[in-house]
């Protein structure tokens, strides 16, 4: 079974945040064999909608430098070697 993570800066009714919602939800629809959850850094208005679909967990914070370090070693412990920004694509490790 495949495990994925999606992760999020909110859970808003705005572009990126909804998109990713219908992304999990095709992926669920499409991979029988994926288990899904999401991490939130901040919540909002769609938490429900979230985590009717998968298991949420949040990253409560506003402080970049704090959430870069975390999603550093997040990377480095699951061994991926990019992650998105809103600038693009950053190497990691």
């Amino acid at each position: 079974m495949k495990n994925i993570v999606f992760i999020s800066h909110e859970a808003s009714r705005t572009g990126a945040p909804i998109l990713l919602l219908r992304l999990a939800k095709k992926l669920i629809q499409n991979e029988k064999d994926v288990s899904l959850s999401f991490l939130l850094i901040n919540g909002g208005d769609m938490v429900g909608e979230f985590s009717a679909v998968a298991p949420v967990s949040f990253l409560f914070s506003t402080n970049q430098n704090f959430v870069k370090r975390i999603f550093d070693k997040l990377l480095r412990y699951f061994k991926m070697n990019a992650w998105t920004t809103e600038s693009g694509w950053q190497e990691c490790c």
